[in-house]
């Protein structure tokens, strides 16, 4: 594996639709005579170098933390392979928040006191994620993070930037890729019940139990279902979203077969399903809504 490859892994590029998604989506809702280009790539650069610094720290802090250990089940981290080193990552990662950081001048021009505070709030929850035995990751309130952040505060935020305006419709919108994100990380802690607990790592899994997990997850994918047929009801129009509500069709048979699903191999076939149906639900909704 040469260099190139080895840091596009550590990205961990299958889940970026989660920065991705929330954009597109609050985009695709703006009103045509407000959208800015520009603007929407910087938004989409800033959100997906604060992801994929989350991600590097992530790596970084499990490692040091003895969260990432040989018998992993999931992919192999680059720390975890030996394949970076500390050092690099730490470069790394300092790179990704001066990207975000360029990314997000002109947010802040426009978005001014408020976005300013988003982005300072966005790039320290990037770092402490998952820093120390009360960060998020390890205190059992990262699927809250997820849900948000991926979610309601990047569809609204992408919205207002783009428009000067609040919308509860952008809000609502916001729900289901916030919920799709969630459920990945759901997915990801079934999975890593087992090495979380010795890792002293308070995931809702580990706090809860598998099965009270797997109807959180159930709920997470039932909301891409609810969302747009809320959004029709409040505007009344751009009944075509209803698309993005044909997500429910292969989510039954993964409902069915996670009921069933005990083991970290069971819990790794869905990651895929869920990945597909993530971008299946953006690309309708955003067809949706331009029809």
């Amino acid at each position: 594996m040469n260099t190139l490859s080895i840091w596009l892994s550590a990205t961990r590029p299958k889940t970026l639709i989660a920065s991705i998604s929330p954009v597109v989506i609050g985009a695709s809702i703006c009103p045509s005579t407000h959208f800015s280009f520009p603007m929407f790539l910087c938004i989409l650069c800033f959100a997906l170098s604060i992801q994929i610094t989350a991600n590097f720290a992530n790596d970084f802090f499990d490692h040091l933390q003895g969260a990432d250990t040989n018998d992993r089940k999931g992919p192999k981290r680059a720390l975890q392979a030996n394949l970076i080193s500390l050092h690099e990552m730490k470069i790394a990662i300092m790179a990704m928040l001066c990207i975000a950081l360029l990314a997000s001048i002109y947010p802040i021009i426009k978005g001014g006191v408020a976005f300013t505070l988003l982005t300072c709030l966005s790039m320290l929850l990037a770092i402490f994620y998952t820093k120390g035995p009360k960060s998020l990751s390890y205190s059992g309130t990262s699927d809250i993070f997820a849900f948000l952040f991926f979610g309601p505060v990047a569809t609204l935020g992408t919205y207002y930037l783009l428009t000067g305006m609040f919308s509860i419709y952008a809000l609502i919108a916001g729900i289901a890729p916030g919920a799709l994100s969630n459920s990945l990380l759901i997915l990801n802690n079934l999975r890593d019940e087992k090495e979380d607990s010795k890792a002293n790592k308070k995931t809702l899994v580990v706090r809860f139990g598998a099965n009270a997990e797997k109807l959180h997850l159930k709920l997470m994918l039932l909301l891409c279902f609810v969302v747009p047929i809320s959004l029709i009801m409040i505007e009344k129009s751009h009944f075509f979203i209803l698309l993005a509500s044909l997500t429910i069709i292969p989510i039954v048979p993964i409902f069915k077969a996670l009921t069933h699903a005990n083991s970290p191999s069971d819990f790794a076939i869905f990651f895929s399903k869920i990945g597909i149906l993530y971008y299946l639900y953006t690309t309708l909704f955003f067809i949706g809504y331009l029809l």
